[in-house]
């Protein structure tokens, strides 16, 4: 829910500084990759921010004395300090290697409809682990669970519900983690050249080949 909120937020935010022209004026100050990474990362800590609200809330709901929890209840939350900070680490990055590419495609439309298109296909690998959500759950260390999980479009998903789930081996979790990180880092280095070029770009909406030249052009 928060990677597609705060990533459509981010392409259209994008999109409206394009056609209002403030990204050209904003650009003539500090180069287009500060902009992008300073964008993505004030909206990845307004999403951070929400989701300790949400914890703060729940937390405190619990403690009230006019709502008692059971204590069955209460270990199931507990989570284990390591499983927690491979939750932590799959959702941060997970997060940001979908705002890049929104924000990509935010620079890259050269329209609302366009827009409006193109991050529908950003939908397709968050929604693609959800769809085998009952494969993962009863089997977490299944064959689809585990092509899943080293996919990085769709392991930031995948990985959180097999670590719910069951123990997951430490192998699978490094690997899975170095591969969606090496993937963050090309995105992230991609989207901020298509950024470059596609805030200064009104023509019409560009085809892949396009987006390639603008990578190797930037």
């Amino acid at each position: 829910i928060l990677v597609v909120m705060y990533g459509a937020s981010i392409l259209r935010s994008v999109f409206e500084e394009k056609r209002n022209r403030i990204s050209e004026i904003v650009v003539s100050s500090i180069s287009a990759g500060r902009f992008l990474t300073g964008k993505i990362l004030g909206v990845g800590a307004a999403a951070v921010l929400q989701v300790v609200i949400w914890a703060v809330i729940v937390f405190a709901i619990m403690g009230l004395p006019i709502l008692p929890v059971p204590s069955d209840t209460l270990a199931l939350l507990s989570v284990d300090p390591g499983v927690a900070a491979a939750l932590l680490f799959f959702f941060l990055v997970g997060f940001f290697l979908y705002a890049s590419m929104f924000a990509a495609l935010g620079a890259a439309s050269s329209s609302e409809q366009d827009a409006q298109s193109m991050q529908g296909l950003l939908f397709v690998p968050i929604i693609v682990p959800l769809l085998f959500m009952g494969t993962v759950i009863n089997d977490p260390a299944g064959r689809t669970a585990q092509v899943l999980s080293l996919i990085p479009f769709t392991s930031p998903i995948t990985m959180p519900m097999r670590l719910a789930s069951a123990p997951v081996p430490a192998g699978e979790i490094v690997t899975s983690a170095l591969v969606l990180f090496a993937m963050l880092l090309l995105v992230t280095w991609s989207a901020g050249k298509m950024y470059r070029i596609g805030i200064l770009s009104t023509r019409k909406r560009p085809a892949l080949v396009d987006l390639y030249r603008w990578v190797r052009t930037a």
